[in-house]
């Protein structure tokens, strides 16, 4: 009788012991658990905030005043950040630039003027409620919309792939993202000129401070895709653009707005030196820091993009 008591008390013992390391065994799995929730809600935040986008399509008939009064209504909502308007002419030469001979007979009239925009994650993102985020910026916008121009507003975020395929699902998403690579509005005011043009989101550009030394320029814009050492400059000069003509040949080439540029080459090099807009506005012109032969011929088709008046 006594080992039977004793074998007993044994097996007790040892099956408290694997409850014991079983249930911190699940309190581990639990934890990790926890943890990879709140790395995800942290991930969702950040991609949230860098792929969300708002559209907000507008009537055919409103006017540039009721466009612009919308504009800065947008500006001023807490949501919305990055918001550019996008004329149906830029709409339609981005569609173009994205797809070209692809976009066929499409009418650029036929293409709306609209304002687009990214949003920030401002409430509790533990609830997920993707859609019901998106409602309540859609109703701020509405109610800001006192001349009643808006004919529709879209909407595209990433928490709902989460909500049904796992964050693999969205890594797989932001990959396809970064995969199509959509041209970004650059505009600039110096002076009494507007600069506009369009550039690929796998470039950078970085506005730089004049020169106190050597203050030769009023404005510069430096220009690079992959390595900050081998870039472009855009400058706008205090004199009018002037080259060294020996050795070099050029050749002119055609921008979308109609005007044309002069592309400079030195000593037989097939890597261009310098773009001048004497068309458009004599003290612009842009030099080559390094490029290597395929940035150069890319940065070509940026340029053609490029707009410079004068705000009369």
């Amino acid at each position: 009788m006594k080992k039977i008591l004793i074998s007993i008390v044994i097996l007790i013992a040892l099956f408290s012991v694997f409850l014991f390391l079983n249930s911190r065994d699940n309190s581990n799995t639990n934890l990790n658990t926890t943890n990879e929730k709140i790395n995800d809600l942290d991930k969702l935040k950040q991609y949230f905030e860098e792929y969300s986008t708002v559209q907000i399509f507008l009537k055919s008939d409103s006017t540039i005043n009721q466009d612009d009064e919308l504009i800065n209504r947008l500006k001023n909502l807490k949501y919305l950040k990055d918001v550019e308007y996008l004329s149906r002419i830029d709409s339609y030469n981005k569609l173009k630039n994205r797809v070209g001979n692809e976009i066929g007979n499409i009418d650029q009239y036929a293409v709306p003027n609209k304002i687009k925009a990214s949003c920030y994650y401002l409430d509790d993102i533990n609830s997920l409620d993707e859609k019901g985020y998106f409602d309540k910026i859609k109703n701020e916008i509405k109610a800001i919309d006192t001349d009643n121009i808006i004919e529709n507003i879209t909407t595209a975020g990433i928490i709902e792939i989460y909500n049904s395929e796992g964050m693999e699902a969205v890594e797989d998403y932001i990959e396809k993202c970064n995969s199509i690579i959509e041209d970004v509005n650059y505009e600039k005011e110096i002076d009494n000129i507007t600069l506009k043009m369009y550039y690929p989101r796998n470039w950078k550009y970085e506005e730089l401070p004049q020169n106190t030394e050597n203050d030769f320029y009023k404005y510069a814009l430096k220009m690079y895709k992959e390595d900050i050492d081998r870039y472009a400059i855009l400058y706008y000069y205090h004199q009018m653009f002037g080259v060294c003509g020996t050795g070099r040949t050029s050749k002119q080439i055609d921008l979308d707005n109609g005007y044309k540029a002069t592309i400079g080459y030195y000593n037989g090099n097939n890597i261009w030196q310098d773009i001048s807009f004497f068309e458009m506005n004599k003290y612009f012109a842009i030099q080559n820091y390094g490029l290597n032969k395929e940035e150069a011929e890319e940065f070509i088709n940026i340029i053609k993009t490029i707009s410079i008046t004068e705000n009369n």
